[in-house]
């Protein structure tokens, strides 16, 4: 639901999410629909308004977010500086993150899978 909710420009009824995973193959009842929903919302994920009773996320989509820092690190004349700068703002747990997502591509610190001309 949330990556509807995230491809939407305007927030959506219970109805409309209803309608639109129905659309994509997968076909629920409005009270499973509103329950998650509901749930979401309760987790801070979605927010409702109450006069239209429409959802929207209130978290940016994943893909989106890696995508507008990519764009912002490319447009820098240092990239190391504000790599540097970034992970030092970074707390604890996002730097075990990190890390591991940086072991997981084979990018660990001992540089092994690193390719130098991507660097």
């Amino acid at each position: 639901m949330l990556q509807l909710l995230w491809a939407q420009d305007a927030a959506q009824t219970g109805r409309q999410v209803r309608d639109a995973l129905a659309e994509n193959g997968d076909p629920l009842a409005s009270t499973t629909v509103l329950t998650v929903l509901a749930r979401l919302e309760k987790k801070g994920l979605v927010e409702r308004d109450p006069a239209t009773k429409a959802y929207r996320a209130t978290t940016a989509d994943p893909a989106e977010t890696a995508d507008s820092m990519t764009e912002v690190l490319g447009r820098s004349i240092d990239r190391t500086a504000v790599l540097q700068r970034f992970t030092g703002a970074l707390g604890v747990e996002d730097l075990h993150v990190l890390r591991a997502a940086l072991d997981g591509a084979g990018m660990g610190g001992d540089g092994v899978g690193v390719d130098r001309r991507d660097v």
